[in-house]
């Protein structure tokens, strides 16, 4: 019985999957654009159901093109677009947008961090 691997990238704009074999091969690649939304300059944030929806989307789509038994996949990797903010409540229910890596509201915090003199002190790096 073979044995496979499942990969998947949450891009800025666009999610992938993709399915290699323990060879590093790519039996099969699927993707689904997703939308930035960006209420104000300089904010960027995701819809954090659409994201899930579209993680869910691309899974299906790449298992459907590798034909491939899914209780053969013995791993999962998962990317992202980098550091972001993705809240939720008890129940694991969005409570916002995620805030994603690309967003500057917050720059002004982090430029008063780096220029206090308590930063290498105080703030673990």
């Amino acid at each position: 019985m073979k044995k496979y691997i499942l990969g998947i990238d949450n891009g800025g704009t666009v999610t992938k999957a993709a399915i290699y074999n323990l060879e590093g091969q790519v039996l099969a690649i699927a993707s689904n654009t997703t939308r930035m939304i960006t209420p104000k300059p300089f904010f960027t944030e995701r819809d954090i159901e659409e994201l899930w929806q579209s993680n869910l989307l691309v899974i299906k789509e790449v298992l459907k093109k590798s034909v491939i038994d899914a209780a053969d996949i013995i791993g999962i990797s998962v990317t992202g677009h980098g550091n972001g903010l993705y809240l939720v409540d008890e129940q694991g229910k969005p409570t916002r947008n995620g805030i994603i890596s690309t967003d500057n509201r917050a720059k002004k915090y982090v430029e008063q961090w780096y220029q206090s003199p308590k930063f290498e002190s105080e703030i673990p790096t």
